[in-house]
């Protein structure tokens, strides 16, 4: 009996299976300190387990300096195919992240319209100048930011770096 009990085991599968490794590494060049220049995108997923891993995003101008640095880890994420999850938001936010400042949201209702309701998204830098980004078309990076939440950065000139114009979360 005892025998059974120990090929029985041995052959199933374990009741906390570890999860694998999640890893992403992909680079490609962007426009984002000006529709002209070439930047460089960077999405790296790294970790011994896909629960443990961390994303980073970062860009760099032609240059090699950091413009843009965003890491998240995935820690709170609950999802039956962990890797599959992980690999295809890196892959996503590889593909989707960069896009125009036009695509600015103007109407920042709440979710709920109720009084005292509290907008889930909103314009970071003063309206006339946000107004202004969103008319000019610049390249924008749009990304979450955290569990649940998200941002929009915009390369500022005068600053030497990104600038957060837009964020939300719920």
């Amino acid at each position: 009996m005892r025998k059974l009990f120990l090929i029985l085991m041995a052959l199933s599968p374990p009741l906390y299976a570890s999860d694998g490794a999640c890893s992403f590494d992909k680079s490609r060049a962007v426009a984002f300190t000006s529709d002209k220049n070439v930047d460089v995108m960077r999405v790296t997923v790294e970790g011994e387990t896909c629960k443990g891993s961390s994303l980073e995003l970062s860009i760099t101008d032609s240059d090699g300096r950091l413009i843009h640095l965003h890491q998240e880890s995935f820690g709170r994420w609950q999802w039956n195919d962990l890797e599959k999850a992980v690999t295809d938001y890196a892959e996503k936010l590889f593909q989707e992240s960069i896009v125009s400042s036009s695509a600015l949201a103007i109407d920042f209702r709440c979710e709920i319209e109720e009084p005292g309701c509290v907008p889930y998204e909103r314009n970071v830098v003063p309206m006339e100048r946000y107004l202004e980004i969103r008319k000019s078309g610049i390249p924008m990076i749009k990304h979450s930011t955290g569990y649940e939440s998200w941002g929009a950065w915009v390369y500022d000139k005068e600053e030497g770096e990104a600038v957060q114009v837009y964020q939300g979360g719920l």
